[in-house]
Order: C-alpha cells, then structure tokens, then sequence
C-alpha cells in the first residue's frame, strides 16, 4: 500500500464524497483546458483520473469493511 492510500483509508465516507465531486470538477476542468491548448501539463488529466481511483477504492473498502 502506498502513503497515497493509506491517507485516503483514514477519512471519512463523507470527506471522501466531498474530495470525490472536487477531484471530478478538477477533471473537467483540466480536460477542458487540455481541448483549449490552455493546459501546460498534459498529464493532469490522467494524474486526476488516478485520485479519483484511489477514492473510490477506499469507498468502497470503506462501504464493505474491509
């Protein structure tokens, strides 16, 4: 497990919500820019994608006790 992981197992379900709707704001945000040729870092997006990974994982670990 990474550092990444364990600090998103330590939260509340409903923090992880909160950071979850940031994150996918976040992502639209940054794939928006990526169309506009805005954004600086391409890889943004695909950083994003992977947070918001981790998240719903430690939901659903969450949800199921493990």
């Amino acid at each position: 497990m990474t550092k990444k992981d364990t600090d998103y197992n330590q939260k509340e379900i409903g923090e992880l919500n909160k950071m979850l709707e940031e994150k996918d704001k976040e992502l639209l945000e940054s794939r928006q820019s990526l169309a506009q040729r805005k954004l600086k870092n391409v890889h943004e997006p695909t950083k994003i994608r992977c947070e918001i990974a981790r998240i719903k994982t430690a939901l659903t670990r969450k949800e199921l006790g493990v």
